[in-house]
């Protein structure tokens, strides 16, 4: 299935990359604290301080951030299709993607930064979606042969 995905990604131009764990020696004022919230888009951890992260924000308000693509792209999805979610954050898309691409579908969920990635896979696992939604780490990206790197996330001193 994987070969799958990549052949489709490589047919609109884009590759797929795993990236290492990117651990960093330097000191931050990341915290790695989640609080669950329960939302009328279903259940999500999100970083207790990330306070001024508009995607938290909306979240926790039981919006859904960027509606306008969310609206976009349910007119395209059919059920029992597969959809994929490049830079999936911490899942609210996939998740509504889950409930629309039917009994047969999969959402595969793609982020590239360590600490969103496992706040995207106790999403999907607390909303019941493990078996509908295939979370994968790494960047999808248009080029061949060059490295990528993403800095540590730090919601307090970046917001």
């Amino acid at each position: 299935m994987k070969q799958i995905i990549k052949n489709l990604l490589k047919r609109f131009g884009y590759r797929l990359t795993r990236i290492g764990d990117n651990k960093s020696t330097n000191k931050t004022l990341r915290s790695d604290e989640l609080s669950l919230h329960d939302t009328p888009t279903g259940k999500y951890y999100l970083p207790t301080h990330a306070y001024g992260d508009i995607i938290v924000k909306s979240i926790i308000k039981g919006e859904v951030f960027e509606k306008e693509v969310v609206n976009l792209a349910f007119g395209f999805i059919k059920e029992d299709t597969a959809v994929l979610d490049i830079g999936s954050n911490f899942g609210q898309m996939a998740v509504l993607f889950a409930g629309k691409v039917g009994a047969k579908g999969k959402v595969y969920a793609f982020d590239a930064d360590d600490f969103v990635f496992r706040v995207l896979e106790k999403n999907i696992a607390i909303n019941g979606l493990t078996e509908k939604i295939n979370a994968t780490f790494g960047a999808v990206h248009n080029q061949d042969g060059i490295k990528l790197y993403f800095p540590e996330q730090d919601f307090v001193r970046y917001n």
